[in-house]
């Protein structure tokens, strides 16, 4: 075989080769659009474009005040559920500030304990007329509870301001912008995906395959899925000096303005089976020592051994969870309105 003939094979088997590598890439590239698209759709379709980028940058994000769809209808001030009532009307109104756990994402109103707990402080007021004002949002971190008490709360003039948080609540997601379908996006690092390549962490595609994955080991009933899920929840002792000076400024500015600020933190599901009695020990050392309520769902959880949370999820309540969040939070508002004559 000539050299002539040698170098036209090697070129030949080079260009063949140089176009399945393009060809593979314009798929992907045409794959990752086709996706983004129908992701978008989808959202749309499942009512999330009910969020909005915030006037205020440091919330980042609000829901649209008016929004009504299936399971949620939003208020003029931006809250999920009924609209307040005048002040002069009642005479201890709550407002909960909390995220995905307080807001409860694909339920009813009805079965979330923001509005159990309303119900249940009025049937057992003697009398007293309270209000629960749900000011939770999905995905909001401890930062943006700040912002929203300042902005949003304030002006409501509550009696008690109960912060409802879990661990994850300590991991910043901002900055937030919208897309080219108006859907307001977070532009973050995925923390729950650990070990997404650099080369990759661009893609929807592969952020949605990665986490398909993630789910269906965490959702399977072994010790492989709960060790995968507890190296990939986020961990307040990893950002503790930040999450310690917000909450220090929240309850304090809450205080000021006369207020009660009440804490309750929420277990990951896999907590249940580990030999501890606080869900975070550096949160109810700091908050003792601040003289302010906590109420540390963990134990009360522990003894229903998982069956409060929804199917294949390690930190949303289910209805059940709920209501039983509710009278917890009830027994223990009704002891601090007692306290404090509010």
């Amino acid at each position: 075989m000539t050299n002539t003939t040698q170098s036209g094979y090697k070129g030949s088997y080079l260009g063949n080769l140089l176009l399945c590598v393009v060809s593979a890439m314009l798929t992907l590239l045409i794959a990752e659009g086709v996706f983004r698209t129908g992701r978008a759709i989808k959202d749309y379709q499942k009512g999330r474009h009910m969020v909005r980028l915030a006037a205020d940058t440091n919330i980042g994000y609000e829901l649209k005040p008016g929004f009504n769809f299936k399971w949620v209808s939003v208020n003029r001030f931006g809250f999920r559920g009924k609209e307040p009532q005048e002040r002069g009307d009642i005479d201890t109104r709550l407002v909960v500030i909390g995220d995905s756990i307080a807001f409860g994402p694909g339920l009813p109103v009805e079965d979330i304990f923001p509005y159990i707990l309303e119900k249940n402080l009025n049937k057992a007021g003697a009398g007293k007329r309270y209000e629960v004002i749900n000011a939770a949002v999905g995905g909001y971190d401890i930062w943006q509870y700040h912002s929203t008490y300042e902005s949003k709360v304030r002006p409501l003039k509550p009696d008690i301001v109960l912060v409802s948080v879990c661990q994850n609540d300590f991991t910043a997601a901002g900055p937030y912008y919208t897309d080219m379908f108006g859907l307001v996006r977070g532009a973050f690092t995925d923390e729950v995906v650990k070990n997404r390549s650099k080369w990759l962490g661009w893609s929807k595609l592969y952020g949605f395959i990665s986490l398909r994955m993630k789910g269906a080991l965490t959702s399977a009933d072994n010790k492989d899925g709960e060790d995968l899920a507890k190296k990939s929840a986020p961990s307040l002792a990893d950002r503790w000096e930040e999450g310690k000076r917000a909450i220090e400024s929240l309850v304090s500015r809450i205080k000021a303005d006369g207020a009660t600020p009440v804490f309750v933190i929420f277990p990951y599901k896999f907590q249940l089976a580990e030999h501890t009695s606080d869900s975070e020990p550096l949160l109810t050392r700091l908050l003792s020592s601040m003289g302010t309520p906590l109420i540390d769902m963990l134990d009360s959880f522990r003894k229903h051994g998982g069956k409060l949370y929804m199917e294949h999820d390690y930190i949303h309540p289910n209805p059940d969870g709920h209501s039983f969040t509710a009278d917890i939070i009830a027994e223990r508002v009704a002891e601090i309105t007692t306290n404090r004559k509010l």
